[in-house]
C-alpha cells in the first residue's frame, strides 16, 4: 500500500488466506508481539508461516519461538541461508517435520 509502512511481522496459518496477525513496526515491544504469536499459535493446529520484515526481525522470533516450542519444529528460512539449508528446510516444512517457519 502506498505511504504505508510495511509491518513488522505477519503469521498465515497453512490453511489461511488473510494474515492472523500483522504487527506494526511501531510497537513498543518485540516481547509484546512475541507473546501474541505465540498465543496464536497455541490455538492453531498444523503448521503457521511467519513473516518478518528483515532477517534479524526473523532471528529474534525464532529465539523466541524456540523457548516456547520443541526446537526441532522450529525453523527460519531467508535468502542468506545455505543452498543446501535452504533445501533441508523446505524439506522438512514439506515432509510436517518443522511446523513453524
Amino acid at each position: 500500500m502506498i505511504g504505508m509502512e510495511k509491518p513488522a511481522a505477519m503469521l498465515y496459518a497453512s490453511s489461511a488466506q488473510k494474515p492472523l496477525v500483522q504487527s506494526d513496526p511501531s510497537q513498543k515491544t518485540k516481547g509484546k508481539l512475541f507473546q501474541t504469536v505465540i498465543k496464536l499459535l497455541n490455538n492453531l493446529e498444523g503448521r503457521a508461516i511467519i513473516y518478518g520484515g528483515t532477517v534479524g526481525e526473523c532471528d529474534d522470533m525464532t529465539k523466541a519461538l524456540k523457548k516456547s516450542y520443541n526446537s526441532n519444529t522450529t525453523g527460519m528460512y531467508h535468502g542468506k541461508l545455505k543452498s543446501t539449508e535452504q533445501t533441508a528446510l523446505s524439506t522438512n516444512w514439506k515432509n510436517g517435520a518443522i511446523k513453524i517457519k
